[in-house]
Parts: C-alpha cells; sequence; structure tokens
C-alpha cells in the first residue's frame, strides 16, 4: 500500500541516566500512513517519537528523513515539516489569535491571514469565535485542537502525536482521532501516533508497532491487533483491557 519511505531508523539506540531506553531498534516509517506505537508507560514510545524530530537525539545507530541523516537537517527547517503535538500543549498569553499568530514568528512563511486562521480553526472543530477567546482559559481538549491549529498553519508533512487521546473518555477520544484521520487526508500528512490504547487505535492505523522494554517485537498489517501471535504482545493486551 505505501512505498516511500520517509523514516528509516537503523539499529537506534539511546540511553539516558544510564538505563537504556531503546535498543536497536528498527523502524520503517512510510509517507502517507498512520502508524500506531504501542506499549506499556516505560516502554520508550514517547522517546521514539521524540527522536523524530530532532528533540532527542540518537547515541546509535541512524535515522534517515528522506534518506538523509537527520542529524543533517536545519533543526528550525525539520520541526517545521515534522510538527510534535504535545499531550499537554503550551498556551501563550492573550487570545487564540494571537497563539495562531506565533506561527508566522517562528517560519515567517506561514499564511496567517484572517481568513486562513478562521479555516484552520474550522478544520480543528472550532468556529471563528475562538480567535478572540483567551487560550489559557480554554478547556484542555480545546487548547490541543488549537496547538494542532497552530501546527497546521505551517503545512507540515509529519504529525507526531504522543498520546492524544490520554485521559478522555472513550466518546471523546474517537471523536479527536476521526478528526485527525480527516485531517491526516485533507493535507496528505504522515501520522505517528503513540499509544496505550489498542483498541482504539486499530480503527484508525495502516500499521501497529508494539514496542516493549526499548525494541519493536512485533508490527500489525492487520486492523485487528488482536491477531498478532507473539507472547509479550498478548500479555499486554490482556493487560491493558483492565488499565483502559
Amino acid at each position: 500500500l505505501f512505498m516511500n519511505k520517509l523514516f528509516q531508523l537503523r539499529d537506534v539506540g539511546l540511553s539516558m541516566d544510564g538505563q537504556a531506553i531503546l535498543k536497536n531498534l528498527n523502524l520503517d516509517i512510510f509517507a502517507g500512513e498512520f502508524l500506531a506505537i504501542l506499549g506499556p508507560s516505560g516502554s520508550g514510545k514517547s522517546t521514539c517519537l521524540r527522536l523524530l524530530n530532532n528533540l532527542y537525539s540518537a547515541r546509535f545507530g541512524e535515522i534517515l528523513y528522506k534518506d538523509k541523516d537527520i542529524t543533517d537537517y536545519d533543526i528550525q527547517s525539520l520541526r517545521k515539516e515534522v510538527a510534535f503535538l504535545l499531550q499537554n500543549p503550551i498556551m501563550f498569553k492573550g487570545s487564540v489569535e494571537i497563539n495562531l499568530l506565533r506561527a508566522h514568528e517562528w517560519f515567517p512563511d506561514s499564511d496567517t491571514q484572517n481568513e486562513t486562521l478562521v479555516k484552520i480553526l474550522n478544520d480543528v472543530g472550532l468556529d471563528e469565535h475562538y480567535l478572540y477567546k483567551e487560550a489559557n482559559r480554554l478547556s484542555g481538549g480545546e487548547k490541543q485542537r488549537v496547538a494542532l491549529a497552530r501546527l497546521l498553519l505551517n503545512r507540515p508533512t509529519v504529525l507526531l502525536l504522543d498520546e492524544p487521546t490520554a485521559n478522555l473518555d472513550p466518546a471523546l477520544a474517537q471523536r479527536i482521532l476521526n478528526r485527525i484521520k480527516k485531517l491526516q487526508e485533507r493535507y496528505n500528512l504522515t501520522v505517528v501516533m503513540v499509544s496505550h490504547d489498542h483498541e482504539l487505535v486499530k480503527n484508525y492505523a495502516h500499521r501497529v508497532a508494539f514496542l516493549l522494554e526499548g525494541n519493536i517485537v512485533a508490527m500489525s498489517q492487520s486492523a485487528d491487533v488482536n491477531d498478532i501471535q507473539n507472547e509479550a504482545v498478548m500479555a499486554f493486551i490482556k493487560e491493558s483491557r483492565y488499565e483502559i
């Protein structure tokens, strides 16, 4: 289905405070796909995500983005293309409009005309009246959507999502992922998302990678991750039924 490798991670290793977080990690991520990385807390999921826009640097191995070593890119250009949506996004003091205009400060070629701001807010499910609301008074879900709109103004190629549905009830989590899936199609994005919730992501992801103890132990091409016959994965799925 997907042919072009956007990212290639080869024997990637990373340690922090003397503890190995990722060990000989090998992973290909294809242009246009929705890849979910699943695993328990502490398995290295968020660390893996942060490597993809150079928030963290690998100690060992190599990471290629568009066939070029990720460390050879200008950091600002890379982070414009490979956008990272934090689980708890930062809102700056002032209105939503002021927060969206930050995109132009960071990347002067961003289109921040009023009609563009309104369109991008509509795309994330907010109406134009939000432009004048105080950003720090918004709910957590609204802040996340404003942060997503701010990233989309930079016309990224890749969207990295760190547990975007954590602590949300199942109905709201599903609505958020429905919207992200539509945005992926509209903006032709590659989406890489880390999550605990295998039941939720199977409806959205093209592939699912299982990261356990710093390594990918299984990769599913199937929508139903329950089909994977891997002891560690089956144990994770069994346990996570009670966690979620």
